[in-house]
């Protein structure tokens, strides 16, 4: 067993009712999943689903047993879908199909790395999960295979064996050593093959209202922080694992190491406002660096993590001749450190964050902030979410883009660096526009569509019903869309604008009192 498969390994659970154990014929087993951070884990809602009504009430009845098979009780955050029966939940369970334990007292679990992009496919990929085993009990299953597909719809999974009660376990990128997907089981539809859900359809939880999406950056904020703890500590943890990875034998690049640092410091911070103000960023830094924008696709980035993450060279610094400074790597890290420094500039803007950085420095990396800097941001304090921890937290971003500046190759980057920290370029406009288009009344049903229009004239589709609904029920069946269309468009005070196309039969629809979110 690799070093990378052994830390997935005590990350995976077994889920099931909680009070039945796990030691005879008739104990309730549901399925898998895996710690992504102190007192919280992931797995898939159909699994769940299992315990029907108490569940969804989100009380304390789910049982979550680790690999050293020491059993917690935990409780249903947040799943999505939500059935429309508890009782009798659907046999085919829609996307997203995820959903969040919280499980107290589970303060140091072993938890898995969640990629920080959208699905790099195809992929050769690990598959973990428990099975009941003949004779009682279950048994822990890993495989390998080939995943596919992602780009606003399932992973689809060939050559590995999915048993039952895998459902809900983790898809790793072998390659990467990140958390792609969760298992989702047989695909009949596909010659036997496997489904997983994309990583990256927990963002879906910030289209839910403003409570899942603190729910979805609380957790994110404590992924980073913990294994930036677990990086500063002695043992195991994942940026030792992936040092040691062929594909990341090159001291240059936004090595693993860099990441983790990196992101354990953007969780100490404010998230961003909206997606759009993130895909602002990006786009100054791909053109400026990488010569190219991104187009915006199903998953928009609801973190700053994210944002590094669509900075990425297409094969992360892989492909053949990029081990150093001469390929893809150099453009990873400055476009990174150009970001992170649009960030600091972007939020020394909020009251509280500003000013110099104040951690202690790293003798020998001028600017870094040293071990005892960064594990202060990590550890519980009673100042967290004050504006003093703010301040030291915008501090120790600040100095990272500093010390990590000064190690880049090229010149005409570097010396841009202190320019961007010290003065935000104010957003220009909004990143783009909403446009909503309804189609004449067919048989009693009204198809919409809901696009964003961006400055470059680049049309993007964000979502549609080609089915249609009646006229009374357009409203709240767009609703939803509009919303991740507006978060997608809107940097900062600069809001999008929206537009309807509608027929004539519609003109006298009260549209400007449409709302985003429910009155």
């Amino acid at each position: 067993m690799s070093a990378l498969e052994e830390l997935v390994r005590r990350g995976v659970v077994r889920i099931g009712r909680a009070g039945d154990g796990y030691d005879g014929r008739s104990a309730a087993f549901w399925g898998s999943g895996f710690f992504v951070a102190p007192e919280w884990v992931l797995t898939c809602a159909h699994v769940v689903a299992k315990g029907a009504g108490a569940v969804w009430r989100g009380e304390r009845v789910i049982g979550v047993t680790t690999a050293d098979g020491v059993t917690h009780t935990g409780e249903l955050a947040f799943g999505l879908p939500a059935p429309a029966d508890p009782e009798g939940p659907p046999a085919h369970w829609p996307l997203p199909d995820v959903a969040l334990i919280r499980v107290p007292g589970a303060t140091d679990p072993d938890c898995l790395w969640l990629s920080d992009r959208s699905s790099l496919t195809p992929a050769e990929i690990g598959l973990y999960g428990w099975t009941s085993a003949p004779g009682g009990g279950q048994v822990y299953l890993g495989g390998t295979g080939m995943a596919s597909g992602g780009s606003g719809g399932p992973l689809v999974l060939r050559g590995g064996f999915l048993p039952p009660g895998c459902s809900g376990g983790p898809v790793v990128d072998l390659a990467r050593g990140a958390v792609i997907g969760l298992s989702k089981g047989q695909a009949k539809a596909q010659g036997g093959s496997g489904l997983a859900v994309p990583a990256t359809s927990l963002r879906a939880l910030c289209d839910e209202g403003p409570r899942a999406a603190r729910l979805w950056h609380e957790v994110l904020r404590a992924h980073d922080r913990h294994h930036l703890r677990r990086y500063l500590a002695l043992g195991a943890s994942w940026p030792r694992t992936q040092v040691q990875a062929p594909a990341e034998l090159r001291p240059y690049g936004f090595t693993p190491d860099r990441r983790t640092q990196l992101y354990g410091l953007l969780g100490a911070l404010a998230p961003p406002g909206s997606a759009g103000q993130v895909l602002e960023m990006v786009n100054d830094v791909r053109r400026l660096v990488l010569q190219s924008s991104y187009a915006m696709d199903t998953h928009a980035p609801r973190g700053w993590r994210e944002g590094a993450g669509l900075l990425y060279a297409p094969h992360d610094g892989q492909s053949a001749g990029n081990g150093g400074p001469e390929g893809t790597s150099d453009l990873e890290l400055e476009a990174v450190v150009l970001y992170a420094a649009k960030v600091c500039a972007a939020l020394s803007t909020v009251p509280g964050t500003s000013g110099a950085g104040s951690a202690p420095h790293n003798p020998g990396l001028p600017g870094a902030p040293g071990a005892t800097a960064l594990a202060a941001l990590v550890e519980p304090e009673p100042l967290e979410g004050t504006p003093e921890a703010a301040h030291a937290a915008h501090g120790a971003l600040r100095d990272w883009v500093l010390g990590t500046a000064v190690t880049l190759q090229n010149e005409v980057v570097r010396a841009q660096v202190p320019g961007i920290l010290d003065g935000a370029r104010a957003a220009r406009a909004a990143h783009a526009d909403v446009l909503i288009e309804i189609d004449p009344d067919v048989y009693g049903t009204h198809a919409w569509r809901v696009k964003l229009l961006q400055e470059d004239g680049q049309i993007t589709p964000v979502r549609h019903n080609e089915t249609g609904v009646p006229r009374e029920e357009l409203e709240r069946d767009i609703r939803a869309a509009l919303a991740t269309a507006l978060d997608e468009g809107d940097v900062g005070e600069h809001l999008a604008a929206v537009d309807f196309m509608v027929p004539r039969g519609l003109f006298d629809e009260p549209l400007d009192e449409w709302r985003a979110r429910p009155p």
